[in-house]
This record gives structure tokens, C-alpha cells and sequence, in this order.
């Protein structure tokens, strides 16, 4: 069933829809990109920082599974700087979204107040800003936010729709994944019109990002287009 309020679907994590920016995250407390960076080109070699980084390596393993599957991070652990690495470029200023590493996306400064007049729960932000890994210098003044969306909702039907697969090499394995679906391929109910938030995440369904009709719109008028989130509007059942 088509309807025109239906929310929409974004295919951030879609490599083939976006080019990935070689930036990483530090998260507060948790993850020290130029610590890793550091190890990893032996800079720092000593078993003391190799120790701390293998202890930082794994609890960052579990903030990212978070990040993944919509739960709620702290504000304290929320990134508020990201490094470009050497010989890379960076995001051109005037592009509303852009990939990191590790599949994660920002938003630019037009997209983030957009976002902030709509109906988010407990999904919030942080505002992050560039630097050069190797000297650790601000590059950029343009600001970018970090979203974490931390509301999930159960409004997808996966039996009627397309565009959704099962991951072939991982036998029994419940999540899915997202297959180059079109306007009306992803069926959610109808339920989804009345939901109490403009972006959520289904559990079910690996990388999933759902806006409102609402959102999509107010995005539309901003002269967002979508291109810009990869995004195709979702059928109703």
C-alpha cells in the first residue's frame, strides 16, 4: 500500500551510494584514535601503550555494537573530534552527510538543525570538528554532529518486503541486511504513522534508519535531496 506520509528509509551505510572519508572517531573515556594510529604505524612501540590500547580495542568493540543497534550512549563517551589521515581529503563543506570509519556518518550543520526541531526521544547529538592525526591541529572550522540514534521501533515486515536479504555466509544468523530496495519495497505497519519519533532504528535489520514523512519533507525544503541520505520512501501494510 502506498501512502504519502509514509516514513522513509536511509541507506546511510550503502558504499555504493557514498564515498568513505578515511576519519576517525575518539570517543571520551573510551577510544583514542591518535593512540591507535600511533600503535599501528609503530610511532609508539613500548608494551605499556600497546597493553592500554588492546583494553581501549575492546571496549570500544562494544560501544560500536551499541552504536549499531540503537541504544542509548553517554553524553560524557560521545565523540567531539574526528582525524583525517594522512594523505586523505576532506568532506567538501557543503555536503549534508558524509561516511567515517566503521560505517558511522555526520551530518552538516543545516541537516543537524533540521533534526532539531523534530521529535527525537532519547536520539541526540554531538558536535564534532576535524583534525590532522598526525600533528593533532584543527583542519577544518566547519562543525559536523555525530548522531546517536537511540530509538528502536518494531514496525517492519520483513516476510512482504523487498529490498531486505539474509546473510548468506552466516548460517542461522536472524539479522538482515538492506539490498538496493526502491520507493515502496520496504512495508512497514501502519503503526509507523502514529510513531512518537522522527528517526528510529529496527532491530532487525543491520544499519536501518528511519525517518518521518515530516523529516524527509522539512529536509526537502531545505533543498536536501535523496541522493544526499540514499533514502526511498517506505510502503505501508
Amino acid at each position: 500500500m502506498s501512502d504519502s506520509q509514509a516514513p522513509w528509509l536511509c541507506q546511510y551505510n550503502n558504499e555504493a551510494l557514498f564515498s568513505r572519508f578515511v576519519i576517525r572517531f575518539s570517543y571520551p573515556e573510551i577510544y583514542d584514535a591518535i593512540l591507535k594510529y600511533k600503535i599501528e604505524n609503530k610511532i609508539l612501540e613500548d608494551k605499556e601503550n600497546i597493553l592500554i590500547y588492546e583494553k581501549m580495542r575492546d571496549k570500544f568493540l562494544e560501544l560500536a555494537d551499541l552504536i549499531d543497534t540503537g541504544h542509548f550512549i553517554p553524553i560524557k563517551n560521545m565523540p567531539t573530534q574526528a582525524y583525517l589521515l594522512p594523505n586523505q581529503l576532506l568532506p567538501p563543506n557543503n555536503i549534508p552527510m558524509f561516511r567515517g570509519t566503521s560505517g558511522l556518518f555526520l551530518v552538516n550543520q543545516v541537516v543537524y538543525d533540521i533534526f532539531c526541531q523534530q521529535n527525537l526521544g532519547k536520539t541526540h547529538f554531538s558536535q564534532v570538528f576535524i583534525y590532522d592525526i598526525l600533528n593533532e591541529e584543527k583542519i577544518s572550522d566547519v562543525p559536523y554532529y555525530f548522531i546517536n540514534v537511540a530509538e528502536k521501533r518494531e514496525y517492519l515486515n520483513i516476510q512482504e518486503s523487498k529490498g531486505i536479504s539474509e546473510y548468506d555466509f552466516i548460517p542461522n544468523y536472524s539479522q538482515r541486511k538492506i539490498f538496493y530496495p526502491k520507493d515502496g519495497d520496504i512495508l512497514l505497519s501502519k503503526e509507523a504513522l502514529s510513531c512518537n519519533v522522527d528517526v528510529w532504528h529496527e532491530p532487525i535489520l543491520d544499519y536501518s534508519l528511519f525517518f518521518s514523512n515530516k523529516l524527509v519533507q522539512n529536509l526537502f525544503h531545505a533543498g536536501i535531496k535523496k541522493e544526499d541520505f540514499g533514502l526511498v520512501q517506505c510502503g505501508l501494510i
